[in-house]
């Protein structure tokens, strides 16, 4: 997730004003190298500068959009083999419940205590199953709508892009 994060910052940090300025000392240094031969600035056009500008850009929106199917996945992933941990130890514990099954209410208070025991771990069991489905959905979530954004920046990098080019 820091490594996405890194990406966006470095998406929206990204200064077309600092490759200009580079350009700008480069040239000088050549310049001032061959200040016995005449040197002929060829830079590129702004449009050519732009081009290149949103192909970085468009590469770093679409590595960040990659991390977060994968991290969207990576969560979906988590969520099942956290239910499958859950319903395994509900499976278990309703096991040992029916093993009580055969003795009857009030054969003795200490499978009666033993009966209520298991019985509430199972209830607890079933709410953090609830409780995680609902973490999940919600993570999700948040990380689809942070893709949507993105691809729809992507989308608005291209579309700029295109009639720049026209």
């Amino acid at each position: 997730m820091n490594r996405l994060r890194d990406k966006i910052k470095d998406l929206y940090t990204w200064d077309l004003l600092s490759e200009s300025f580079k350009d700008k000392k480069a040239d000088n240094n050549r310049a001032e190298k061959n200040s016995h031969t005449p040197v002929e600035k060829t830079r590129p056009s702004i449009p050519q500068r732009l081009a290149g500008s949103f192909s970085k850009k468009l590469k770093i929106l679409a590595e960040a959009i990659e991390e977060l199917d994968k991290e969207i996945k990576n969560r979906i992933r988590m969520y099942y083999q956290f239910q499958a941990r859950i319903n395994g130890e509900i499976s278990r514990l309703e096991v040992l419940l029916e093993d009580l099954d055969h003795f009857g209410l009030g054969y003795r208070d200490s499978i009666e205590h033993r009966r209520l025991g298991l019985e509430r771990e199972i209830l607890n069991l079933k709410k953090e199953k609830r409780s995680e489905s609902l973490r999940a959905w919600e993570d999700i979530v948040s990380l689809l709508k942070a893709k949507r954004q993105l691809v729809m920046e992507y989308q608005n990098l291209v579309n700029t892009r295109d009639m720049l080019d026209t």
